[in-house]
């Protein structure tokens, strides 16, 4: 079966061409996307760049707790604010009154630093949040990222790019479908001779069918392997043009190579899948041909 599969293939090379094209550039266009993904739920690490030389930073409250009337109680209602408040002003004069503060205004071009919204300090940080307490957030290690000005607009960023690249994927399968199921079909309809005689010398409807399978699962592994290797290297230059154009944070960087594995097995076996798809329809139209 192998042998005749292969020796199918070969001969009409020509009109699986457009087959395996599409099904690579699709199947690679998911690699992409998924590298992209990737990196984008699982951000690598970087060091807080406003206060990376303060193992402590005291933050304002990003929340606004109101007390508010409801029936015959009250309730305390929070929500989030935009940005963070500026450091209580008691708590800024306790700060000093016992260690040396680093004030760094989050716009460099702003000058109001009697109102910092974030300072840091070298200090135990047990002893900071003892004196602090409620009024305002003591951070520590990775957290200090979160007194960055950028930090916030990251977010939404990546927010923003999950949206773009997981419609981009869905959108290559989708297409990819269609466009191998229209060549199959095609080339049964060219095949129908070839199908009568064998039908003719006694193939059953299974084995025609097991035969158009079979055709679409080695076009669908090697189109798949090619597009996985395509994906690769688009993923590095996709990345660095998203970042061009201010649609992904300018740290972003899609992984490569071994990093994340699950962008190629679920692109290889989505190529795999939509090419058996795609023929299964033909192999029930050679059957009753």
């Amino acid at each position: 079966m192998l042998s005749v599969v292969l020796g199918g293939l070969r001969v009409r090379w020509a009109s699986f061409l457009g087959a395996f094209l599409a099904l690579a550039l699709g199947v690679g266009l998911l690699t992409a996307t998924g590298l992209g993904l990737a990196a984008a739920l699982d951000p690598p690490a970087h060091a807080p760049e406003r206060f990376a030389s303060s193992p402590v930073v005291v933050l304002g409250q990003d929340r606004l707790t109101v007390e508010v009337r409801r029936g015959p109680g009250t309730a305390l209602v929070s929500r989030p604010l935009d940005r963070p408040q500026p450091v209580d002003t008691a708590v800024l004069r306790e700060l000093r009154a016992r260690w040396t503060l680093t004030e760094r205004p989050a716009d460099p071009s702003d000058t109001a630093a009697a109102h910092p919204d974030a300072v840091g300090l070298d200090a135990p940080a047990a002893r900071v949040r003892a004196l602090v307490g409620d009024r305002a957030q003591v951070l520590t290690g990775d957290e200090r990222r979160r007194a960055d000005p950028g930090h916030e607009r990251d977010g939404q960023e990546l927010t923003g790019l999950n949206a773009l690249l997981g419609t981009a994927g869905g959108v290559a399968a989708f297409v990819s479908v269609f466009v191998v199921a229209s060549v199959f079909a095609f080339s049964v309809a060219l095949r129908r001779r070839e199908f009568g005689l064998l039908r003719t010398a006694g193939a059953t409807p299974g084995q025609v069918r097991r035969l158009l399978l079979a055709e679409a699962a080695v076009l669908g592994v090697t189109a798949s392997a090619a597009g996985c290797g395509l994906g690769a290297l688009a993923a590095p230059p996709m990345a660095r043009a998203l970042v061009a154009r201010e649609l992904a944070p300018g740290w972003f960087a899609a992984v490569s190579g071994g990093t994340a594995g699950w962008p190629y097995q679920l692109a290889f076996w989505t190529g795999l899948g939509v090419a058996l798809a795609g023929a299964a329809a033909a192999a029930h139209r050679a059957v009753l041909a």
